[in-house]
């Protein structure tokens, strides 16, 4: 429930700095239009290059959180079994995340060979 709660806190504070950068990005001269094109096949490469490196970024901060979180709820545990099985659960969730940052570039790979 703890771990749920921290999931729900990310996705509220993500949500939040992506709402708060795209008034900025329109005040700095951005296009404002709403129709969407989209890109020539030639200019996929980085975008999927960049969507990369955000995956990577993000899935590290969380694995680091989750890391920072298990640590935590070790070391206040107190002999408490209930609270020890909760780290171990959360130090298998830092550590799928960051299993997923180092599979990252092997995705985009498989993704740019699909559109390539």
């Amino acid at each position: 429930m703890f771990i749920r709660r921290i999931y729900t806190s990310c996705l509220v504070a993500l949500v939040g700095l992506l709402t708060l950068a795209t008034p900025a990005a329109a005040a700095e001269g951005a296009p404002t239009s709403t129709t969407t094109t989209v890109p020539p096949a030639d200019q996929l490469g980085p975008i999927i290059t960049h969507l990369r490196l955000w995956l990577a970024g993000l899935l590290g901060i969380g694995a680091t959180l989750m890391l920072t979180v298990a640590g935590w709820l070790y070391m206040t545990a107190g002999g408490s079994t209930t609270q020890i099985e909760k780290a171990k659960t959360a130090f298998r969730s830092a550590l799928v995340g960051y299993a997923l940052a180092a599979l990252a570039p092997i995705l985009v790979g498989v993704l740019k060979g699909l559109t390539a």
